[in-house]
């Protein structure tokens, strides 16, 4: 799923979990972003590396790719399609999740 240049930032982290998360949400978003699919895109094909923004090119597109700074227990990338990064505002939103068995639902 990596190139060698990932693979070789997996293998001299100090927190190998948290850099494979990083990579994988950085190559899920930019599959995401040019409308391809996880398993009919060639991952090796390009890279996204681990920190901040970079530039990627996946089928044809330019992306720029960026990680969102949840909070250290979440991992989220951002990918969009184009070569510059445009204004982007990420809002937290604190939310609960009812099962529809709870009697709310009854």
């Amino acid at each position: 799923y990596f190139t060698p240049a990932e693979r070789a930032t997996l293998a001299a982290s100090d927190d190998a979990g948290r850099s494979f998360l990083t990579i994988w949400t950085r190559k899920e978003a930019a599959v995401k972003a040019c409308g391809l699919g996880l398993g009919s895109t060639d991952l090796t094909a390009f890279h996204v590396g681990q920190d901040g923004q970079c530039a990627a090119t996946l089928a044809g597109n330019s992306l720029v790719v960026a990680p969102l700074d949840i909070d250290s227990d979440h991992v989220a990338s951002i990918a969009v399609v184009g070569d510059c990064w445009p204004g982007v505002a990420i809002r937290a939103v604190d939310a609960v999740f009812e099962h529809p068995s709870s009697s709310r639902y009854s």
